[in-house]
């Protein structure tokens, strides 16, 4: 009795590494990208992108409008965007290396594509 107990307790353990190493690796963002999760604390993550200076990065429909955190794992800074009809406007500013596990409430499923700038202040129409 006692070692089937010691057994079934093994592959629980087993199993549960299994998962906690699966999540790790799902979120997983590699050096020199940009990855975008539509959940807090970088769990599900939903892209990984990378784009020079001056360059805009629009997300795939169905990513738009559900950026909860992100990686910011560039030398660039990257203007999270939200397309409006009139103007776009800038809803957060991620600088270089920055880690955000829960956006503000402006731009927490908002963000629709990211324009990439060499230096801060550039993002414009910042609300």
């Amino acid at each position: 009795m006692r070692r089937s107990r010691v057994v079934a307790l093994s592959v629980l353990l087993a199993v549960l590494g299994s998962v906690s190493l699966a999540t790790s690796a799902q979120a997983a963002c590699s050096s020199g990208t940009f990855c975008g999760y539509d959940a807090a604390s970088y769990v599900t993550k939903m892209y990984q992108i990378s784009g020079g200076s001056g360059t805009t990065i629009s997300l795939a429909d169905a990513d738009k409008d559900k950026t909860t955190s992100a990686h910011n794992k560039t030398t660039k800074y990257y203007c999270g965007v939200n397309e409006q009809l009139f103007a776009d406007h800038t809803l957060y500013e991620f600088h270089p290396g920055e880690d955000v596990p829960s956006l503000n409430s402006t731009a927490n499923n908002a963000i629709d594509h990211y324009d990439v700038k060499n230096n801060t202040g550039n993002c414009v129409n910042p609300i």
